[in-house]
């Protein structure tokens, strides 16, 4: 299995790239991050779209996507290994 994350936006040093080692460490798989960033001065809906856009191009071929947004359904971490396995 390889991990590849990909996410809107520039990961600078800090709190949450400090917490994106520590996990990485802890992983046995291959971990890639693929970030994107529209340079179009877009709003609402259409920023949305292309943000969505550019992110599925990041994907591997045949990838397993699992989006996260801190306003989506919560699951427990055993639930969403189970769900990383299928």
């Amino acid at each position: 299995m390889r991990i590849t994350i990909v996410a809107v936006g520039r990961l600078r040093a800090g709190p949450e790239q400090t917490l994106l080692n520590h996990f990485i460490k802890r992983i046995t798989w291959p971990v890639e991050i693929r970030e994107v960033e529209e340079k179009k001065n877009l709003n609402g809906d259409a920023l949305k779209r292309r943000e969505g856009e550019l992110l599925l191009d990041k994907c591997p071929p045949g990838s397993q996507i699992i989006a996260l947004d801190e306003r989506g359904k919560e699951i427990s971490s055993r639930s969403f290994a189970i769900k990383v396995s299928d």
